[in-house]
């Protein structure tokens, strides 16, 4: 079990990880560095105390966010590698990225037109996933987008994260402010992806201009505006981007650009991003050892590799498994 103590080593689960500094800190969470020594990969992981959960809804709420993020494997979306649970605290490890899209902003100023269509349509393409399977995040902002060292955007934090059923909406108002969309604001009730549809468009808004679409000291008049849909676009900004902006950012969610439409704006068409790969064909010697000592077979790994992540029985502990294998490594995500 992890103490607060630095480089303490997290022994459960598929480590063990050596926990390093604290990345940041939360009213009943705190995030720390680590690495998976058998791998070598560095880490995040996320520490919930159960007696910071003070009650069923608290609880609730994390079992949800654990839920939404399990749903989700895309190269624009933080990976969760590994849930743990013991009597005291909730592990959840996953993908450490790199820095904040609020602070890659605020280092210049505003993106260029070219950088922002081609961050921009990786987050689409993230976001399209999280609604393909279902989740609604309700808390997209720069702070919650971050940035590879290689310049590619990942979207993270699912804390505000919603599972959508078909026939029903939703109704809790969640979110920051400034990127809210007008019916979560008004407290009525909304589908999901239209919400993030307008944050996206803040988000977007923000990249290019540097700068927020709704920013008033007045929370009165702050509300007012996003309900109205005021804003002022600068004459800097190219027609095609105008265009999309104001689609994103229109107050009916009826009349609001979808995301498949996004795609193909003509803002963002011809943007070329990253070709990811989903899986690879070679075995690692090191992945199909790993795999065999927590009693899952050869045969078995090769079946995850060509049909992608697969729920699996591992007869040592008689739980569900869930394996993934991004170019030559593997994690497990289960709950003790």
């Amino acid at each position: 079990m992890a103490s607060r103590r630095a480089n303490e080593v997290l022994t459960l689960g598929g480590g063990p990880y050596k926990l390093g500094k604290v990345l940041g800190r939360g009213a009943s969470a705190v995030v720390r560095r680590a690495v998976h020594v058998p791998s070598g990969r560095h880490v995040a992981v996320k520490i919930m105390d159960h007696k910071l959960l003070h009650n069923t809804k608290m609880t609730e709420n994390v079992m949800t966010e654990i839920k939404a993020f399990s749903m989700l494997d895309h190269p624009n979306v933080c990976h969760l590698y590994e849930v743990i649970e013991n009597p005291m605290r909730y592990y959840v490890v996953m993908e450490l990225a790199g820095e904040e899209l609020f602070d890659y902003i605020v280092e210049r100023g505003r993106l260029s037109e070219d950088e922002g269509k081609r961050l921009f349509r990786q987050l689409v393409e993230g976001l399209d996933h999280c609604h393909r399977r279902r989740v609604a995040h309700r808390d997209l902002k720069p702070e919650n987008i971050l940035v590879t060292p290689d310049g590619d955007i990942k979207i993270a934090d699912f804390g505000l994260a919603a599972v959508m059923k078909d026939g029903e909406f939703l109704t809790k108002a969640c979110g920051s402010l400034n990127y809210a969309a007008p019916r979560v604001i008004s407290g009525k009730p909304y589908k999901g992806p239209e919400v993030d549809v307008w944050s996206a468009g803040c988000v977007l808004f923000t990249m290019l201009c540097g700068r927020l679409p709704f920013d008033e000291e007045s929370i009165p008049r702050l509300q007012s505006n996003i309900k109205r849909g005021l804003y002022a676009i600068p004459n800097h900004l190219s027609k095609n981007a105008k265009d999309l902006i104001k689609r994103m950012l229109t107050v009916d969610p009826d009349k609001r650009m979808a995301i498949s439409d996004i795609r193909h704006h003509p803002w963002l068409m011809g943007t070329d991003i990253a070709v990811f790969p989903e899986s690879t064909s070679a075995l690692n010697s090191h992945v199909v050892r790993m795999c065999q000592q927590k009693g899952i077979s050869k045969s078995d790994i090769e079946i995850g590799i060509r049909s992608g992540a697969q729920l699996l029985t591992m007869p040592a502990f008689g739980n569900r498994q869930k394996l993934r294998f991004p170019v030559h490594t593997f994690t497990f995500h289960f709950r003790r």
